[in-house]
């Protein structure tokens, strides 16, 4: 919660959820971007909620974690969605039916776009392109 990003995406899944039938949530929770609050939270939904779960949708690179918190509880991992991260493909490479989906767009990129363009300025070179898009 928090990031003007993730509320963008929420804003939108919510959309796509209310406008897909077959979806249903059963549970939202927010894992805070701690790994240990949102194992925590991931195994009370799964206490709460002893259905077979399907999906779960996530904004950043708890994927990993998410996993983590069905085998802990020992049900099969769903499809998970996040940020496809160097944890989740590590967890990937270990476990090769873990099915995750997702993108990658990292704020490490955006800086680093940030801080090539500005040691350029100082060096006295001028901007070749007067706006960088990032679309997400």
């Amino acid at each position: 919660a928090g990031s003007p990003l993730v509320a963008e995406q929420r804003v939108g899944a919510d959309k796509a959820f209310a406008e897909s039938p077959d979806v249903k949530v059963v549970r939202d929770v927010n894992g805070n971007w701690t790994a240990a609050v949102t194992k925590t939270v991931v195994l009370q939904a799964l206490a709460t909620n002893p259905g077979p779960i399907e999906a779960v949708w996530t904004s950043g690179s708890e994927a990993r974690v998410v996993a983590e918190a069905f085998a802990q509880a020992g049900r099969p991992a769903p499809v998970i969605t996040g940020s496809i991260s160097g944890d989740a493909l590590g967890y990937w490479k270990a476990h090769p039916d873990f099915k995750f989906t997702g993108g990658a767009l990292l704020p490490s990129w955006t800086a680093q776009t940030a801080v090539r363009v500005g040691v350029r300025m100082l060096l006295g070179q001028e901007p070749k392109v007067s706006l960088v898009e990032i679309p997400v």
